[in-house]
């Protein structure tokens, strides 16, 4: 073990710590509260479901001519004799609603992990569940914040790990990459600056240059193993509908507040490859028909009315 080495990152507590507390670590009581409060209430309907057939004997068993009386199939059987008296107790704890009971402790777990309760328990039947899954909401900002604050620390065991790998051998110490020349930065920095005046966001910037970047010109450079570049992407946490999108992106183009750049980027796409295809389609066919393809339809549900035309 002497040429090993143990690298321990905590996270979730201070650096003195041995070892840092888990993120279900509050609620791991809580967890035990509610695994019991199932596994009573399974047992109490179990019980309640039996059927119970009490059979009270008077005189002989048997009936006339000899033969004995069956009992019926299935359940459970009880004989009343004087005695033996079978009774069943409800304690009288003043706790009917099940309901509240469980979700009290489902409220402690979920206040344990700072979740909402109805997105921790994947509930679809709260209103709230479609709102905070489709729109940008303070929870959203939250996850988006854990998510940011990982960045660092995954970039740091990251590179640990390469140097590790350097110093054993496993990877080289220099790697080669292609980077821009001068001409392609001009041309990327012309595309850059009217999405940067409208404010656009990073994400429809990469997506609006990724296919001009492809195409540029590029030169190749010698740079460390350990100073490679480290491109991390989380999972969005907010689903918008894409039918409501469009209609978002065509009002707002309506409205003169934003270019045709920026909407195609903003849906993934780039608009100068587009535009360069959809002239080559042109080509290709010869006479399009007028049917409405590449104009908006939104609230178009007839033509406009004509007005009466008279004859003199």
């Amino acid at each position: 073990m002497s040429n090993r080495k143990l690298v321990q990152m905590v996270k979730f507590g201070t650096p003195s710590d041995v070892r840092g507390a888990p993120p279900m670590y509050p609620i791991l009581r809580f967890l035990k509260y509610y695994e019991d409060f199932v596994t009573d209430r399974i047992v109490l309907n179990h019980e309640r479901s039996k059927v119970v057939w009490v059979r009270k004997v008077s005189g002989n068993r048997k009936l006339v001519g000899g033969r004995g009386q069956r009992g019926p199939v299935g359940g459970q059987i009880l004989t009343e004799t004087p005695q033996l008296e079978w009774r069943c107790i409800n304690p009288q704890i003043n706790a009917d609603d099940v309901t509240e009971d469980g979700r009290l402790i489902r409220l402690a777990i979920a206040a344990g992990v700072n979740m909402p309760e109805h997105l921790l328990f994947q509930d679809p039947s709260n209103q709230v569940y479609a709102s905070i899954r489709a729109q940008d909401t303070p929870f959203s900002q939250s996850i988006r914040s854990y998510q940011y604050d990982w960045v660092k620390d995954l970039e740091i065991m990251f590179r640990t790990v390469l140097r590790e790998k350097i110093k054993a051998g496993r990877l080289p110490e220099q790697v080669q990459v292609e980077t821009f020349t001068l001409e392609s930065a001009d041309k990327l920095y012309d595309e850059m600056v009217p999405m940067i005046k409208e404010n656009a966001s990073k994400e429809e910037i990469r997506a609006a240059i990724g296919p001009l970047a492809d195409e540029a010109p590029t030169t190749t450079r010698t740079i460390p193993t350990v100073d490679a570049n480290i491109d991390m992407s989380f999972p969005e946490v907010v689903q918008q509908d894409p039918i409501k999108s469009a209609q978002e992106s065509e009002i707002l183009y309506r409205m003169g507040l934003v270019s045709r750049t920026e909407l195609a980027a903003r849906h993934g796409y780039n608009f100068k490859q587009s535009a360069k295809l959809m002239s080559i389609e042109d080509g290709w066919v010869p006479q399009r028909q007028e049917d409405g393809g590449g104009r908006s339809t939104y609230q178009k549900h007839s033509d406009p009315p004509r007005e009466p035309q008279y004859e003199e």
